[in-house]
């Protein structure tokens, strides 16, 4: 008689009772150890699969941080990039609104600058012109000859001045005498007897030098006004008449 126990083969033969009992057990000990065995080696592997899912899931959080990571330095470039493009467009107008202030500027110098020299120049083309002392002596001949013309009343032909001609002529001389001039003295009522007036007493008024600087003064002229009769004395101390007198 054979039996199996625990995977082998066992002659039988020759046992009592209890001695294949006691094997019997034993083999069932046997069988429990190896079952035992087998759990323990499937917990263990269990525990060592659960120990690589736990490791690829650390791995995986690393990569994904990683990953987010990576992804944040990537819009933080992306932004820095965003910023410099910005800030350099931003130089760029500064300097052109620079570049077109310096033109203008540049501009209005060079304008100015163009002013300056057109008043300059219409201040020397209208400046008066220094006189050589020729000029002046033609120019003080011409004076001399126009005031003898008006004082005589003729011209260097001798022809008589009429009025315009003379007011023409004392005009000039006015105008370049630089130290007398003429004065139209007011015409002299003639003379009267009882009311009836003299032939050939009163005078037309003609013209007066009198100096340009020696000009009867204010209060004589009103004294003049208020006292018509003291007119020769006036004439006489100043050289001429006001007209209205």
């Amino acid at each position: 008689m054979t039996g199996a126990l625990a995977g082998q083969d066992i002659d039988l033969r020759g046992l009592g009772p209890e001695e294949i009992k006691m094997m019997l057990l034993g083999g069932q000990s046997i069988g429990k150890m190896k079952a035992d065995q087998v759990m323990a080696q499937q917990a263990a592997d269990i525990a060592g699969k659960k120990d690589v899912i736990a490791n690829a899931k650390l791995a995986l959080d690393e990569k994904k941080a990683n990953i987010q990571q990576e992804l944040a330095e990537k819009r933080i470039t992306a932004q820095e990039a965003r910023d410099r493009a910005s800030q350099a467009d931003r130089d760029a107008q500064i300097a052109v609104s620079q570049g077109l202030l310096a033109v203008a500027m540049r501009n209005a110098d060079i304008a100015s600058r163009r002013a300056d020299i057109s008043d300059k120049t219409t201040r020397d083309a209208n400046a008066p012109k220094p006189v050589t002392p020729a000029q002046q002596l033609d120019m003080d001949t011409q004076i001399a000859g126009i005031g003898a013309a008006i004082a005589s009343g003729k011209d260097s032909k001798g022809n008589t001045l009429d009025p315009a001609s003379l007011d023409s002529y004392v005009a000039l001389y006015n105008k370049h005498s630089p130290n007398d001039k003429y004065v139209k003295a007011p015409d002299t009522s003639p003379k009267t007897i009882g009311g009836v007036e003299i032939p050939f007493t009163g005078e037309k008024g003609g013209y007066v030098k009198v100096p340009k600087t020696g000009v009867a003064p204010a209060e004589a002229l009103d004294l003049l006004k208020k006292n018509p009769a003291l007119k020769d004395q006036f004439k006489k101390k100043y050289g001429y008449l006001p007209e209205g007198i």
